[in-house]
């Protein structure tokens, strides 16, 4: 609950998809949907504390063998849905937490 409320807060850049769909935020290396790659170009702003937290326990729970450099926060309507989509591993490395 308190990440979710974390989250909520952050909520100032919000991106929303042309498939009709979810909002989005990047934190990290962004990822460019044209292109379906990770935007390495450019300056990352730096991760909010639930970002830094969240990194961390993921390794030290043993769910990811290093920090993430990259989280998407996905955002849905109710009664919305995840709508059929592809996911694009190859951008990224060989570690994916969902």
């Amino acid at each position: 609950a308190r990440l979710v409320r974390a989250i909520d807060v952050a909520t100032d850049a919000w991106e929303a998809r042309s498939d009709g769909g979810r909002c989005v935020r990047h934190y990290g290396l962004r990822f460019d949907y044209a292109t379906a790659r990770a935007d390495t170009s450019g300056e990352r702003p730096p991760w909010p504390a639930w970002c830094a937290e969240l990194s961390a326990r993921l390794v030290a729970d043993g769910i990811a063998p290093c920090a993430p450099d990259q989280i998407t926060v996905n955002s849905y309507r109710p009664g919305e849905g995840i709508p059929w989509h592809c996911d694009t591993h190859s951008a990224f490395g060989r570690v994916i937490c969902s």
